[in-house]
């Protein structure tokens, strides 16, 4: 926006009302997301590795008992189909989204991997 870059990756959500000064190449993600229809994924466009997206997710203390689990997934996936809730994310420039306990657990064994691998290639350090 000042002319002091001539490329960036931005966070879509929080920047969401800088978009139309920005000419945006593509969106990380398997899908397009519905306000921007006009912006293809990476993916779509040949490139591998944007595929995993930034999530937020809610966690249970481990040992959890899995009734309970259960019933707090399923009252989550209620919440977040209420149109008002959903409407309240997608404002944020956010997509809405759900899965059962064991599709998380997969997500973040996923993401996990992904990442695991880029810091070992990156070599990446703590000091």
């Amino acid at each position: 926006m000042g002319g002091q870059l001539s490329a960036a990756f931005v966070d879509a959500g929080s920047s969401r009302p800088h978009l139309p000064k920005f000419k945006l190449l593509g969106i990380t993600g398997t899908q397009r997301v519905s306000w921007l229809p006009d912006v293809p994924t990476f993916k779509e466009q040949g490139l591998t590795g944007f595929e995993p997206l930034g999530w937020f997710g809610m966690l249970l203390p481990a040992g959890t008992p899995q009734p309970v689990v259960q019933k707090f997934s399923a009252e989550s996936l209620r919440i977040l189909a209420l149109p008002d809730v959903r409407e309240k994310i997608e404002a944020l420039g956010l997509v809405p989204a759900g899965d059962t306990p064991a599709e998380f657990a997969a997500v973040l064994r996923s993401d996990a991997a992904a990442y695991a691998a880029i810091i070992r290639d990156a070599q990446i350090r703590l000091n």
